[in-house]
């Protein structure tokens, strides 16, 4: 009885590690494959989300400059439905970090379900503002208004003559 007692334990943490090895193996269900072209891709690597409505859903499987693009293919769990016509966005969490890329709209009932490897095009993908490309339009905006500007004659002119 004692003998039964001590390997009653043991029993139960083998049987709960190969029901974990079933649910990872078998558990896991078929991936489907979907290819963005985006302008850039800043900040997306290997192992980026692949997110729906802010959840993970798959990740990024690869990243190739091609020209003037560049190609990610991602896999995403095939029991999420996303619409055929989805668009891939690349979003920023923060100035610094890893991005995730969305795809959107989530899918609703009566949208077609997008197939298996397709691909999403350029002119359906979209990407986050630079930093450097904020502060160019900075500068370039006051410049624009600045002294020697729009407001060459305006009325901070009128203020510095009186």
């Amino acid at each position: 009885m004692s003998d039964l007692r001590r390997l009653l334990p043991v029993a139960v943490v083998v049987l709960l590690l190969a029901a974990g090895v079933v649910w990872m193996i078998g558990g896991a269900g078929d991936a489907k494959t979907v290819t963005a072209y985006f302008p850039r891709a800043v900040s997306v690597y290997e192992g980026s989300e692949v997110r729906v409505l802010g959840v993970a859903i798959g990740k990024v499987e690869e990243v190739v400059p091609e020209g003037t693009q560049v190609k990610v293919v991602m896999t995403y769990d095939s029991d999420v439905d996303v619409p055929q016509d989805a668009q891939a966005v690349i979003v920023s969490p923060s100035v610094v970090g890893d991005r995730y890329i969305q795809l959107t709209p989530a899918y609703e009932d009566g949208d077609t379900v997008m197939a298996d490897n397709t691909v999403i095009k350029a002119d359906r993908t979209a990407i986050p503002l630079e930093l450097d490309e904020i502060y160019s339009s900075i500068d370039k905006l006051t410049v624009a208004l600045g002294p020697e500007g729009a407001n060459k004659e305006g009325a901070l002119t009128d203020l510095l003559e009186q």
